[in-house]
């Protein structure tokens, strides 16, 4: 038996995609959860049915703000794949490069997220103010905040070389992360928020 029924969904201030929660609760206990699902059909698959490969990579970046790399990545690597085309050490290294980056920034974000849903803000703060690292970071390699095109069939438009400050950035990134590892371990308003929750 539960106290409460609490629905979030399908519209919500707090969820980005057309999602739905139906939350039971007993007491402050999280006794079930059911989930639903959703799509938000944009017509991009539609708009790139016909679009040369070149053209279908740089509108597939479009589909996420937020890891837009990957999307066009996917479809380059695919053309690459399908012509036999292989690429150089200096392009692997140089999508291996951005996508790695992406990776981080995108996880420094829900992390940030995380800690402004507890309410921990200053924790969210901080975590945003080195995704913004991670951001100038792609300004400086591709020219672009978020949306990088940086790829094309069997090449990049860039080249990453020591000369950038890359491993300077994610060493300095790598100290702070330990120094905020430390903190949400041992503070606790943020230990009490998590423990024997759900």
């Amino acid at each position: 038996m539960h106290d409460l029924t609490f629905p979030i969904g399908p519209q919500h201030p707090g969820v980005k995609e057309p999602v739905f929660f139906k939350i039971y609760l007993d007491g402050d206990i999280i006794s079930d959860l059911k989930f639903g699902g959703g799509y938000v059909h944009r017509g991009m698959e539609k708009l790139m049915e016909n679009q040369e490969v070149l053209k279908a990579a740089h509108t597939a970046e479009k589909i996420c703000g937020i890891c837009s790399y990957a999307h066009s990545a996917c479809i380059t690597y695919a053309a690459e794949s399908i012509l036999k085309i292989n690429t150089s050490t200096s392009v692997k290294m140089t999508r291996m490069v951005i996508a790695e980056l992406e990776r981080i920034h995108s996880h420094l974000l829900w992390m940030g997220f995380l800690f402004h849903d507890i309410g921990y803000e200053t924790l969210f703060m901080y975590f945003w103010r080195e995704r913004s690292k991670i951001v100038d970071l792609f300004e400086e390699l591709t020219g672009q905040r978020i949306h990088h095109a940086i790829n094309f069939i069997g090449t990049t438009k860039i080249n990453i070389s020591k000369k950038n400050n890359v491993m300077q950035i994610l060493d300095e990134l790598n100290e702070k992360l330990l120094a905020y590892k430390k903190e949400v371990l041992s503070n606790e308003v943020i230990t009490s928020r998590f423990n024997k929750k759900g």
